[in-house]
């Protein structure tokens, strides 16, 4: 019986259909691989970063208007009503922290405040230099001057209108943006809450398109190199098969066609360079027909080049200084280096061969350069297979790779930012853990002891500055402290854990109120360059007869309320608060809490809360909640408390930390809570 023939392998089919295929439909299929991997993977990229590039420029607006507002004095702002006002020594000064802010960002074009009365808007600070020569046009404002309505950007009367933070979406045009702007606007409030103007600040259209301007070019550039290479494999496709080639050409032209689709598929999938570039070396080498192939990256610190990609080399890391060999030399010229003769080449070091008994013959190397010129690195090819050198089609190859390299670099510094981000978010989730951890969490079991207590710390950013604390000093008397720390995020949860340590340790020694927040502040004010500064209000009670020695830096007034429903707040012994500069003097008062009576503490984040309308919660409202619940135990109080504030915020981003503190003393005192 006749056996029947094997099946022909898929591999072998495919390459006797590329053989019967017309020249010209085999380049232009050739063509369209490559562009089918690179045209969505570089449309969805651009996409990407163009939006992510623009939603940053927006928020780097909105950072430098809060910078240039937190150094602002409200009160002082209010002062300026007359024009004259503009030349007195008291405005000039006022202007210092928007000149600052202007100074540290140059393509700020404009940056001033106003103010809107009777629907009408007017001008109070402007730090446009007024120009000396009088043949330069003279663009700055004075007090009071009325920004003319028909000009005003809709987004100005929008922030005035809400009295949030807005930025433009498109480019506005006035007598002073002739050629069009972004602006940026933050609402400016009152220590007392009070909403009294707008922060402004312009970014012009020249300047918004430059920094847009890096990355379409990076687009740009890929897309051409992009579409340069698909036509270059689909020519190189078609001229050999046009000619009369062997079959080894033919698959030699399939094998770069691979390569490159390779290459393009890692492109398109993979973000980091090293990640990606042992791929495009791999490829490299076999696109050039070439025994080695080599990737340097330029160290210009060390001004060196180290070896990323070594292939057929054991060692993993290699370095050449950049004044010397072939690759020093592309890197210092920045051009490409085509070798003929390697032992014939003056620049070339013998030492690698002799030491791993090998013969470099002829070299191919590039320089992989920056959009602005800088080199990042050099691909180096060693010893053309079957040839005896490198021949200008494989100088043009080379580059095009470089390029594709380039383009690696480009979306890798793109997408840095996107990753650290997400590092920076988990490190705030762990230095969240770290620092509630830091607070007590366990408190005395409701009528075991002579007091109850309960505190709730809820941080406005992933870390605060808020804290409280409560410890016995001694055998009948505790310390209870709750503080405030200036500022957000991670400087003020370091500087709260510093705080928060050295009461603790102050207190356990001298338990003075007055002395321990003496103590405290010269540690604090010692080496404090960013003026860094907390309030405090620290009480130590006495559980035999309840009596409170107290002393308050800075921080609001805690309440003391009866059963009865009266209360009343404890308003002496008011100091400035800890940390802002040392040798302060700080004073006692005393009271005592009667059985049944409680001590309520809380932070500015509480009675401030601001609803989506910027109406704060208030003195008042807190002062009627707390009464109504006096006969509830401190847990239900305080959660109570916390719900008002969020019922109040209605949705708003909480815009500071909120701390209470509850503590009701037994109707007869007992035995100490344990800690």
């Amino acid at each position: 019986m006749s056996q029947q023939p094997a099946p022909m392998p898929m591999d072998r089919q495919l390459q006797r259909r590329v053989r019967g295929m017309p020249p010209a439909l085999l380049g232009i299929l050739a063509t369209l691989a490559v562009l089918l991997v690179l045209i969505p993977a570089g449309m969805f990229q651009s996409r990407v970063s163009e939006r992510a590039l623009k939603d940053e420029i927006r928020a780097g607006l909105l950072r430098t208007a809060r910078m240039a507002a937190s150094s602002l004095d409200m009160e002082v702002h209010q002062q300026f009503t007359k024009p004259e006002d503009e030349f007195s020594d008291a405005y000039q000064q006022a202007l210092a922290p928007l000149i600052a802010a202007k100074q540290a960002d140059p393509q700020i074009a404009y940056l001033y405040t106003a103010i809107r009365r009777d629907g009408k808007i007017y001008f109070i600070y402007d730090v446009t230099p007024t120009p000396t020569d009088p043949k330069v046009e003279d663009n700055s404002v004075g007090v009071m001057e009325q920004y003319p309505a028909a000009e005003a950007p809709p987004e100005i009367s929008q922030a005035f209108d809400t009295r949030k933070a807005v930025v433009s979406e498109n480019f506005y045009f006035d007598e002073w943006c002739v050629d069009g702007c972004i602006g940026g606007y933050l609402p400016l409030f009152s220590k007392q809450g009070e909403f009294v103007g707008i922060l402004a600040l312009d970014l012009t259209k020249g300047d918004y398109e430059k920094r847009l301007a890096t990355i379409r070019k990076a687009i740009t550039y890929g897309g051409i190199i992009g579409v340069l290479l698909a036509l270059l494999v689909g020519i190189g496709v078609w001229l050999v098969r046009c000619s009369d080639r062997n079959k080894n050409d033919l698959g030699r032209q399939l094998t770069t066609v691979n390569a490159l689709l390779n290459i393009s598929r890692a492109l398109a999938q993979k973000l980091g360079v090293s990640e990606l570039m042992p791929t495009v070396i791999s490829e490299t080498s076999a696109i050039m027909n070439a025994e080695r192939c080599s990737f340097f990256l330029y160290d210009p610190g060390r001004k060196c080049l180290v070896g990323q990609v070594m292939q057929g080399m054991e060692a993993k890391t290699f370095t050449v200084p950049e004044g010397a060999g072939v690759v020093g030399r592309v890197a210092r010229s920045k051009k490409l280096s085509n070798v003929l003769d390697a032992y014939q080449d003056p620049d070339f070091d013998r030492s690698f061969d002799i030491k791993n008994d090998y013969r470099t013959r002829n070299i191919l190397a590039a320089p992989v350069l920056a959009e602005d010129g800088t080199v990042l690195g050099v691909v180096q090819v060693i010893n053309k297979i079957g040839s005896r050198s490198f021949d200008e089609d494989d100088e043009i190859l080379l580059e095009a790779l470089t390029g594709q390299m380039q383009m690696a670099f480009e979306r890798a510094r793109l997408t840095e930012s996107y990753v650290e981000k997400r590092r920076m978010d988990s490190a705030l989730k762990l230095a969240n853990n770290i620092q509630m951890s830091m607070l007590p969490n366990e408190f005395p079991e409701p009528g075991s002891g002579p007091f109850d207590l309960h505190a709730i710390l809820v941080p406005a950013k992933a870390v605060g500055g808020d804290f409280y604390d409560f410890f016995p000093v001694d055998e009948h008397r505790w310390c209870l402290v709750i503080a405030d720390v200036s500022g957000k995020g991670i400087p003020a949860a370091l500087f709260m854990a510093k705080s928060k340590a050295l009461i603790k340790a102050f207190a356990s020694v001298n338990c003075a109120p007055d002395d321990v927040l003496m103590r405290a502040n010269n540690e604090l004010a010692y080496d404090n360059a960013a003026a860094m500064f907390v309030t405090v209000f620290l009480a130590v009670m006495d559980t035999r007869n309840g009596e409170m020695v107290y002393s308050n830096a800075g921080h609001n007034h805690p309440y003391i309320l009866t059963a009865e429903g009266e209360h009343r707040l404890l308003m002496d012994a008011d100091c400035v608060p800890i940390g802002a500069m040392p040798d302060l003097e700080f004073s006692c008062a005393s009271t005592v809490l009667q059985p049944n009576e409680v001590f309520y503490m809380f932070t500015d984040g509480v009675n401030e809360a601001m609803s989506p309308t910027n109406e704060q919660l208030g003195d008042d409202r807190l002062t009627e909640l707390l009464v109504g619940l006096v006969g509830e135990p401190v847990k239900v109080q305080n959660e109570v408390v916390l719900q008002a504030v969020r019922d109040h915020a209605n949705g708003a981003e909480q815009s500071d930390d909120i701390t209470v503190m509850s503590i009701r003393r037994a109707r007869s005192s007992g035995v100490n809570v344990e800690s």
